[in-house]
């Protein structure tokens, strides 16, 4: 009997010790302050006075802030915080929400719902999950991971602005001839150095002919350098700004297509999930514009853009950039939905280098375009033909 007795309290011993560990291993995830992160809604990017926390790769927010920049009215009628339970009631006028402060359960319309991260009390504020509250509310919630940034709007207005964006698209890729005029301003700060920079493209396309012709021009302080480039018949020509003499490149099939696609790439909304949410069409002065606006940052665009300058000189501009405040305008023409000109303004910071301190600055850009399908032709002049040289 003692025996048995010895086993008994051991088992029950072996079994509450493990019960600790198991308990001690299953900790609830902490926080992570997450200040870099963006939220933008209907366009606007919206500035919260408690900074965002992450919490199971879940970004959750100041509840009472939140509701309020989603349209909730701030009244206890819509909010209703209950202290004894520790539980969030949120009422829109259609649809009621029922949370509780550490359990992943909630209740939509008293139905259950399961959520990827608890609500939470943290720095003596109750966070709640910014994607799932956003979402039961009808709203269209969208991540942008290169700028960091939590998109949200009307389900309705991301349906319209899309609309719109494809039918561009739709028109854009037609087009088979078109000119485009490309301006770049921007200031870099390297400690205490300071470098304003100017670029400026104009390019002719001819797009079934596989013809381009480029002007560059690139100011950097003080410093002009300009080139030129065609692109025909498998060869490029590109004029060196310091040697002043045309260099020549060949091309196989393959490789001459790909490299024309590249630079004469004049579909460059890229439309997607973020534009749509973050773009909103606004009223313009003119009958003939459709005008979209919001604080969305173009990135592909904006690489793309930089990479037709086939220079060299812009090559990897934005790596390592992480872009702090950006906005874009879209202008569309309501007939033909053929694009008058997209400009973007962003600014950025660049963390130190082994080589390079820290980095800040800012862009303003903008690309017109114009001579949809016109008669101009694009010829190789005759002298560049003849003089230019193989590139080493």
């Amino acid at each position: 009997m003692k025996v048995k007795l010895l086993l008994t309290i051991l088992m029950m011993t072996l079994l509450l010790t493990g019960s600790a560990f198991a308990a001690e291993a299953i900790e609830a995830p902490k926080p992570t302050e997450v200040p870099e992160i963006k939220i933008i809604m209907d366009g606007k990017l919206e500035k919260f006075e408690k900074v965002p926390i992450s919490v199971n790769n879940s970004t959750l927010l100041p509840l009472r802030e939140l509701l309020v920049k989603l349209g909730v009215p701030n009244d206890d009628e819509h909010i209703i915080y209950n202290h004894e339970e520790k539980s969030v009631t949120v009422w829109d006028g259609q649809t009621k929400i029922y949370l509780l402060i550490g359990q992943e359960e909630a209740f939509v319309n008293d139905e259950s719902v399961l959520l990827n991260s608890a609500p939470i009390f943290y720095g003596n504020s109750t966070y709640i999950p910014l994607r799932f509250v956003a979402e039961t509310m009808g709203k269209k919630v969208v991540w942008d991971g290169r700028t960091r940034s939590a998109l949200i709007c009307d389900a309705d207005k991301f349906d319209n602005i899309k609309q719109i964006l494809d039918k561009s698209n739709e028109e854009m890729a037609k087009v088979k001839k078109l000119k485009q005029d490309m301006d770049l301003t921007g200031n870099i700060k390297l400690g205490d150095t300071s470098v304003n920079l100017v670029f400026d493209t104009s390019t002719a396309l001819d797009i079934p002919n596989k013809r381009l012709h480029t002007n560059f021009d690139m100011n950097i302080g003080q410093t002009l350098i300009s080139t030129e480039t065609y692109c025909a018949n498998n060869t490029s020509y590109t004029l060196s700004p310091l040697l002043e003499k045309w260099n020549k490149t060949a091309y196989t099939d393959a490789e001459y297509r790909e490299l024309f696609v590249s630079q004469s790439n004049n579909n460059v909304i890229n439309n997607n999930d973020i534009l749509c949410t973050g773009l909103n069409q606004i009223d313009s002065e003119y009958d003939d514009e459709i005008l979209l606006r919001g604080d969305v940052f173009l990135h592909d665009m904006f690489k793309e853009a930089m990479a037709q300058q086939n220079s060299g000189y812009s090559k990897g501009i934005t790596d390592g950039m992480k872009f702090t405040d950006f906005s874009a305008e879209i202008s569309l023409n309501r007939t033909t939905y053929l694009i008058n000109y997209i400009e973007l303004d962003t600014k950025f910071t660049r963390d130190e280098t082994e080589n390079e301190g820290e980095m800040s600055g800012d862009f303003s850009f903008r690309i017109a375009y114009s001579n949809y399908d016109g008669d101009f032709v694009i010829t190789v002049p005759e002298d560049v033909v003849k003089n230019a040289v193989l590139a080493q």
